[in-house]
């Protein structure tokens, strides 16, 4: 009897030490079963926001909401196998409309016999730390001012065709009626352009028709217009360079020809021709 009372004693410490340090912890420790429904959970809340997991016991990951941010193919082949897994990120949308992402790690559980029981492991609430990552990916790939993509994301993305627009009268704005009326032109133009995109014609025409539209400051219509170079990647440069000069050498030419107006780069005969 002492040696039971002393293994149950034992036990109960161990017990506590557990929790313990799951509390103090910003992981939550997690237990499944064969149909992976959640048997056990200890630990920081999985939603970060309550100390009970009372509604999530009984319930798999994707009951809950989450699924897996990346390749779920390769994800679901592990637990089909009952294999481990290591950091695995998995992405929730909340009710409001907010996103939760979480890390886990899991490794199968055996029966005495040997058989697959489920799976252990440990999970942590990572939303804030891949928000903020993202803010910095978006921070080093868009102008901070209009939001619109820099040339460090043109390099990645760079496809059929590269379009330089210069906005005609702008400094003319930006002297007159000062830096937050040129500010605002820019923004604004910004917001037009994001919606010439939608569709796959006659982009150029749009673009122009945007940027004539007069922009209201203070009492003040700020009028523009638009010059646009164009070089089309399958004129046959490849180059990010080389394209983007090729561009900016129609654009110039599209403003010799009055202004508000685009033109096309001739690749191969060098010269920028009208559109």
């Amino acid at each position: 009897m002492t040696k039971r009372v002393r293994a149950e004693r034992a036990l109960r410490e161990s017990e506590a030490r557990f929790r313990s340090l799951t509390e103090l912890s910003s992981d939550w420790f997690w237990e499944q079963d064969a149909e992976l429904r959640f048997t056990r959970m200890e630990g920081q809340h999985i939603t970060g926001d309550g100390p009970s997991f009372d509604s999530e016991m009984g319930k798999t990951f994707g009951e809950l909401g989450f699924e897996v941010s990346g390749d779920a193919a390769a994800h679901n082949a592990l637990l089909k196998q009952h294999q481990p897994f290591r950091e695995a990120v998995l992405r929730c949308t909340c009710a409001d409309g907010t996103a939760r992402l979480i890390r886990v790690s899991g490794e199968p559980l055996r029966d005495a016999q040997g058989g697959f029981s489920g799976y252990r492991g440990v999970g942590r609430d990572i939303t804030q730390e891949k928000l903020a990552e993202e803010r910095i990916q978006h921070l080093a790939t868009h102008d901070g001012l209009t939001g619109l993509a820099n040339r460090v994301l043109f390099h990645e993305v760079l496809g059929l065709a590269a379009l330089f627009i210069d906005l005609d009268h702008f400094k003319a704005i930006n002297d007159t009626l000062g830096h937050d009326a040129g500010d605002l032109v820019l923004k604004e133009f910004a917001s037009r352009l994001n919606q010439c995109w939608r569709g796959t014609d006659e982009v150029a025409h749009k673009i122009l028709a945007a940027a004539s539209e007069p922009v209201p400051f203070n009492g003040h219509a700020c009028c523009v217009s638009a010059s646009i170079g164009i070089c089309m990647v399958s004129a046959g440069v490849w180059e990010e360079q080389a394209i983007m000069k090729n561009a900016d050498r129609a654009m110039y030419a599209a403003k010799e020809k009055g202004k508000n107006n685009f033109q096309f780069f001739d690749a191969p005969a060098g010269a920028p021709t009208a559109g």
